[in-house]
């Protein structure tokens, strides 16, 4: 197996060569989403396939020279579709209409946000961020349908059992971005499991594929339009927690099962039933 790029070389730019296996995978992976990609004999240099160099911290809205400025909106539109149509596939392991939900990383991923609040116009939703910047931003930019929450995702001041749906959306990502007291993306899982309810409740996470982002981050535009959704890519890169992990965790919890694992690239998508 590939390794990992390393969030040090997302921050930095650094973009790894590809082999020419690792080439005709990628290029199998795009035709199978509509593309017919045409390398040139360099097809890994820095000058042909860069993006943004910037960290996830920065405004991505200029990207570099020579870089289609189409290509961020392709791949947004891309991504908010396959993130649409994975949401309606994952509803229907839900049992009952939530009435209260948990969006961890609503505050940033905001079109997401309208459009849980759009498929369920009489729950009452909750979006939380460890950084409160977020939080203001989100608070002046959606309507205030919404309650916002600052809160450290390892230890969130809910009740236990409040939520009868928590959503969270490149979970890992959140685990980086609060306090050391809070960095483990396992400790923030657990977290999520407490708060949600065990009367027929859900937790839907999504964790990011390392191999489809090494092998799509090289195309032009990709990073980009994932942080217009809201989404640092490679956040959250040191992470151990995996969709293995976490099904090895509902061997010591009778009131929860797997309802669902999709694979929409570049996330894998897992779905909790919840009965107490």
């Amino acid at each position: 197996m590939m390794p990992d790029i390393s969030h040090a070389e997302a921050e930095n730019g650094a973009k790894p060569a590809l082999s020419q296996q690792e080439m005709a995978a990628l290029a199998a992976s795009l035709e199978k989403i509509g593309l017919s990609p045409k390398f040139g004999a360099s097809p890994c240099s820095k000058e042909t396939l860069s993006d943004c160099s910037k960290d996830c911290s920065e405004d991505c809205s200029e990207p570099g020279p020579g870089v289609d400025k189409t290509r961020p909106g392709f791949w947004q539109g891309l991504f908010t579709k396959g993130l649409y149509n994975t949401i309606d596939i994952a509803f229907d392991q839900v049992k009952k209409e939530p009435k209260t939900i948990l969006m961890l990383g609503g505050c940033r991923q905001r079109e997401f946000a309208r459009h849980i609040a759009l498929m369920l116009p009489a729950s009452d939703i909750t979006l939380v961020d460890p950084d409160e910047a977020e939080v203001q931003a989100a608070k002046e930019e959606i309507c205030c349908r919404f309650k916002f929450v600052t809160a450290h995702p390892a230890a969130l001041p809910f009740e236990t059992g409040q939520f009868d749906l928590v959503i969270a959306h490149n979970l890992p990502e959140y685990a980086e971005s609060s306090s050391a007291q809070a960095r483990s993306a396992y400790a923030v899982y657990q977290e999520l499991l407490r708060v949600s309810s065990r009367q027929q409740g859900n937790l839907m996470l999504s964790l990011p594929n390392r191999l489809a982002l090494r092998l799509f981050g090289l195309l032009p535009g990709f990073k980009s339009g994932l942080k217009k959704t809201g989404i640092c890519p490679f956040g959250g890169s040191g992470s151990s927690l995996n969709a293995a992990a976490i099904k090895r965790t509902l061997k010591t919890m009778p009131d929860a099962t797997l309802g669902l694992e999709i694979h929409p690239l570049p996330w894998q998508w897992i779905v909790l039933n919840l009965n107490g």
